[in-house]
């Protein structure tokens, strides 16, 4: 606990709030929606209070501030309304994704979709759907376009930019560039990451070099403010936030659109807050102006931002209260705990657990009765919430990557004529005579991440030795052993492609995908294993032979297996 000492005192004509216990559970967890802000950033989106998603009976409907139950589908969740949106997600035997109703602040469905993921932003929607590129919405539902399938994550448009990933096929890597609100390139993919701080703002945009290094690039794509930061953020009003160390010792200024410094890195934690900054150092959170200046003495355990509104609650011991702009406690600290207004509306939550509304008149809108879980509890968790945003990824990748390796390998008979050591020659490998398995080929097919990917690797399958009997030792020492002998010139049992296939769902699409293939070539399924492959599966072998070769398809330690035999 904090040194309270310099806490402003309480004033002796604060609000005291009435409770009343009604238990209707009201969940307003974020959904997939994302945030239109970045780490640190002023810039957020907008949640209305007006109605509420409520639980009752494992179903979601919502009520207003009254308390009244609003007309409409029952959902097995239901989300509260961002920026304008709320999504409602109904029941449904889909393989995979959501049928998601969209729903306007009246409570009326706006249009319906089955989708992995959403994206809502100020004027536009995101969507990924199952093994689609990413769409583009308008807030009606109507598509603005679609984008190509190489762009496989994109970030919320801001100011018209919007920092896209690309996969590149031919060298097997993506790069970061931006796009216009039509879908086009206008600055190339150049960048090998970028996080949800790299958006345009006056004209400027922070991005990180291949060193984990920020600067500042212009809208043409020129850098303008050398690579020199650890971390910086797009500039509100000729400011930026920067910060300099990435572990340890970590601190936040201020630059200038020159890049100069503005205020030195001194605080641990340092937000945009509108006309005012919020800051943490030793003493706790407090406000400073653009210029440094402290607006707002560092005091508080935890506080939260004024959100363009009249007051900002904060907390003093263990309860949350409010103060106005100029520090002074407007509202007694008698809460659980609070969040910021938005349009004039913010939650409490009393020591029941019991949540309500006040309005910024200071007046209770709708007392304490609803278990909420509140979407944040602390400063940290309010930036986590809404400040640190990921990208929305396309849930499309190219499976026909692996039937091209697959018809490459099992096309080519003259490697099926060469011994372990010709193979070794051609593709650089080293042969080690008690492993069974030689990696020739390894390769990333398609990668977004953990979520979606494909990872390849072709080996030779069999032992290039053989035991031998040897003499060891001299004179009485002498004796006759079996070794094993690296012998280059054994051919290997068989070529053995994995891959690597994620989600786990996806798995039966590369194995049908093999197997349509190797009908196109004249492969028959066959029922006996007579091929000596001693792998040790989780699934049950699939057999195919045609005149040229014999072929596997089974699964070992999560990895879909495909063995050719000649």
């Amino acid at each position: 606990m904090r040194d309270w000492n310099n806490l402003v005192k309480v004033q002796n004509n604060l609000k005291i709030i009435p409770m009343r216990h009604i238990k209707i559970l009201l969940i307003l967890l974020p959904f997939i929606v994302s945030s239109c802000g970045t780490e640190n950033s002023s810039s957020q989106g907008n949640i209305d209070f007006n109605l509420f998603p409520v639980q009752v009976n494992n179903e979601y409907s919502f009520r207003d501030l009254n308390g009244k139950s609003i007309e409409g589908n029952s959902y097995e969740y239901l989300s509260f309304f961002y920026n304008g949106v709320a999504i409602g997600r109904l029941p449904s035997d889909l393989p995979r994704g959501y049928n998601m109703d969209f729903i306007n602040t009246s409570g009326d469905v706006i249009f319906n979709s089955d989708a992995i993921d959403v994206s809502i932003g100020g004027s536009e929607i995101w969507i990924s759907k199952p093994n689609e590129a990413l769409q583009l919405l308008k807030k009606n539902g109507e598509k603005t376009f679609t984008a190509p399938k190489e762009m496989i994550s994109v970030f919320p448009f801001q100011n018209g930019f919007a920092a896209a990933e690309f996969w590149n096929s031919e060298t097997k890597e993506s790069l970061w560039g931006f796009i216009n609100q039509t879908g086009q390139t206008v600055i190339k993919p150049q960048f090998s990451n970028l996080l949800s701080n790299s958006y345009f703002n006056e004209g400027k945009c922070p991005v990180r070099n291949d060193d984990e290094k920020y600067g500042y690039i212009d809208t043409q794509g020129k850098l303008i403010i050398p690579y020199q930061f650890d971390y910086c953020e797009p500039f509100i009003d000729d400011r930026a936030i920067f910060r300099i160390g990435t572990y340890g010792e970590v601190k936040y200024g201020l630059i200038n659109e020159d890049g100069l410094y503005v205020l030195s890195p001194k605080y641990y934690q340092l937000h945009n807050d509108g006309e005012m900054y919020m800051v943490q150092d030793d003493n706790g959170w407090g406000w400073i102006d653009a210029d440094g200046n402290v607006a707002i003495a560092t005091q508080f355990e935890e506080a939260l931002p004024f959100n363009n509104e009249r007051y900002a609650p904060v907390k003093i011991g263990d309860d949350f209260g409010f103060i106005d702009r100029d520090g002074r406690i407007v509202v007694n600290p008698q809460y659980q705990h609070a969040t910021c207004f938005y349009e004039g509306k913010a939650f409490i939550q009393d020591d029941n657990g019991l949540t309500g509304v006040i309005g910024n008149d200071l007046e209770i809108d709708l007392i304490p009765q609803f278990e909420v879980s509140l979407p944040y509890y602390s400063t940290n968790d309010y930036f986590r919430f809404f400040l640190e945003e990921s990208s929305i990824q396309s849930d499309y990748f190219e499976i026909q990557s692996v039937v091209d390796l697959v018809e490459e390998f099992s096309s080519d008979k003259s490697l099926y004529n060469m011994s372990f050591g010709q193979l070794s020659n051609t593709f650089g490998i080293t042969l080690n005579e008690r492993s069974r398995y030689h990696v020739i080929h390894d390769t990333i097919l398609f990668s977004t991440g953990n979520d979606r990917s494909i990872g390849a690797k072709v080996g030779l399958w069999g032992l290039p030795s053989e035991l031998v009997e040897k003499t060891v030792g001299e004179g009485f020492y002498q004796s006759r052993v079996k070794e094993y002998e690296l012998r280059p010139e054994l051919a290997p049992k068989a070529i053995l492609l994995s891959f690597d296939v994620s989600p786990y769902e996806r798995k039966a699409e590369v194995e049908q995908l093999i197997i349509d293939y190797l009908g196109s070539i004249g492969a028959e399924a066959i029922w006996e294993n007579d091929v000596d492959s001693r792998f040790e599966s989780e699934s049950n072998y699939r057999t195919f032979k045609n005149q040229d070769f014999t072929y596997e398809i089974f699964q070992q330690s999560g990895l879909q297996y495909f063995a050719i035999y000649h």
